[in-house]
Formats: C-alpha cells, structure tokens, sequence
C-alpha cells in the first residue's frame, strides 16, 4: 500500500491479505445485521470472513477461473475510484491466486460456510 491506495506487485504476501479484505467488505451482504466481517490471525495462517453467500450462478471454482462478481456495485464503484480496487473486478483471479501460488506454492482456500463467504490466503504446516 501507497499512501491511500493499492499497489501493484507482490513484494509481500500482504498484497494477498490486503486484496482478500477488500473484497471481502465490497461483496459482503450488508442486509445481515451480525455479524461483521471477521479477520482471524492463527499462528500459521490468515482468514477472513464475510456475511453472505454468492449468488446460486456464483462458484468458489468460477470465482477462481475470474467471474466477475459485484454485490455492492456502488461501493465497488467508490473503491474502484480511490484505487482500492482494481477496474476488472478480477482480484480472486489475477492477484489473490497468483500471489498464493507465488508466496506459499498453493491457491488459496476459499470456501462457503453456512452464511458466510471464507478466504483463508495462508496455509501452514499446522492449523490452529
């Protein structure tokens, strides 16, 4: 991160969790009350949860193939406009996968879980 927006590159796996995190608050379903988005730091790994799952025509797997997905167009737009995002809306494709693969040598864990959309970026010899 520069100064108030994204940068490109993938000096560090941080560009992973910064991605993972804003797409979590861009495609969250902001109609539940509770929970909130719920980032979790584990010994050897990161994971963040978001409220809602995808739409019935939206896969984990075509997600990771670059399906472009927006549930909150407006604040995508806004995130979009101060560069948080990039325009494509392809941040699980180009910069989330490939980064896991670059940094860990595995793609990362996605998955829906009850009400709720999980990125686990970051895998490690032991789960905690």
């Amino acid at each position: 991160m520069e100064g108030a927006g994204r940068t490109d590159g993938w000096e560090s796996q941080g560009s992973v969790i910064w991605e993972a995190s804003v797409n979590a608050l861009v495609d969250r379903d902001y109609s539940f009350a509770r929970p909130d988005l719920m980032p979790t730091i584990y010994a050897y790994r990161f994971e963040i949860q978001s409220p809602g799952r995808r739409p019935d025509t939206v896969t984990v797997e075509s997600v990771k193939a670059g399906m472009r997905y927006a549930r909150n167009q407006t604040l995508f737009n806004v995130m979009r406009d101060y560069d948080y995002v990039e325009i494509r809306s392809m941040g699980v494709c180009s910069r989330i996968v490939p980064g896991m693969r670059t940094h860990e040598g595995i793609e990362p864990d996605l998955s829906e879980e009850g009400p709720r959309f999980t990125v686990r970026p970051r895998k490690g010899p032991k789960s905690t």
